[in-house]
């Protein structure tokens, strides 16, 4: 049979057990479930306004005249798209692109991302280089333009070599990043999707 254990008066009493610390949520936090919600609205939005462009320059062309016409010229045309051009670059650049990769790299940043917001972080970059360099081509493109219609011979010389040289390349670099954009938004709505709910 077990002795009793006395306690002598004044002894400190024995210290009750420590309750284990509560383990920290799981739970992505606010910022990592809103970033798939921003990034699929910033790159839908561009994508659309890049598609809606493509379109309409199409459009444009097929009612402008020939090249070298005395009257609202296939040049005419170029120049008020060129415009058009230019303010949606700076439009989608700040109001865009910007939110479009802090979402990303929110997402594609942590030590346990997926592969497909990795791809996607990197989807975003290469579709933010894609805008600064398409921006520089415009820059290039508008004013030489403005030139070849006051001094172009009728759409040819090397000028005009020049400038369709660039406008492929332009238009090159639109059409990729219009892609990456898409890239971007499958992931996203995928994340959305597959996302548990709170």
């Amino acid at each position: 049979m077990a002795k009793p254990v006395h306690v002598a008066a004044g002894a400190p009493a024995a210290a009750a057990p420590v309750a284990a610390a509560p383990v920290a949520s799981l739970a992505p936090s606010a910022a990592l479930r809103w970033a798939p919600v921003a990034a699929l609205i910033a790159a839908t939005t561009w994508f659309a306004g890049n598609v809606i462009l493509v379109v309409m320059v199409d459009l444009l062309f097929k009612q402008a005249p020939p090249k070298g016409s005395e009257f609202v010229s296939h040049e005419a045309a170029g120049s008020v798209f060129g415009l058009v051009l230019a303010r949606w670059y700076l439009l989608s650049g700040v109001g865009l692109l910007v939110p479009l990769l802090i979402a990303a790299v929110v997402a594609g940043a942590r030590r346990r991302s997926a592969l497909g917001e990795r791809i996607a972080l990197a989807a975003v970059i290469g579709a933010g280089a894609c805008h600064l360099y398409g921006a520089q081509l415009l820059a290039v493109l508008n004013p030489l333009l403005a030139d070849l219609r006051v001094h172009g011979a009728g759409g040819t010389g090397p000028g005009w070599d020049e400038f369709n040289r660039l406008h492929a390349i332009s238009r090159a670099t639109m059409e990729t990043e219009t892609l990456l954009l898409l890239v971007v938004m499958v992931i996203a709505a995928i994340r959305l999707a597959r996302a548990p709910a709170h």
